[in-house]
């Protein structure tokens, strides 16, 4: 008899692969901000990102205060 991964199993699996995806799509994104300049400013208000914030999450898009409003919105 072959051993068969558990549903639960194939879930987390298949939840691993989709979160891998996200940040390997925001990965390319921020290079191609790298590449076309605005990489390191705020895509809503244009304002630079903070330096500390960038070096946690070097493909952040938003300044901490215009991810917390749209978070908000949320």
């Amino acid at each position: 008899m072959r051993w068969q991964p558990a549903a639960s199993q194939i879930e987390v699996h298949v939840r691993l692969v989709a979160a891998a995806r996200m940040v390997l799509a925001h990965v390319e994104a921020a290079l191609d901000r790298m590449d076309q300049g605005p990489y390191g400013r705020c895509h809503l208000c244009a304002k630079p990102i903070a330096l500390d914030r960038l070096k946690i999450v070097p493909y952040v898009r938003d300044c901490a205060r215009c991810q917390q409003l749209r978070e908000a919105g949320q």
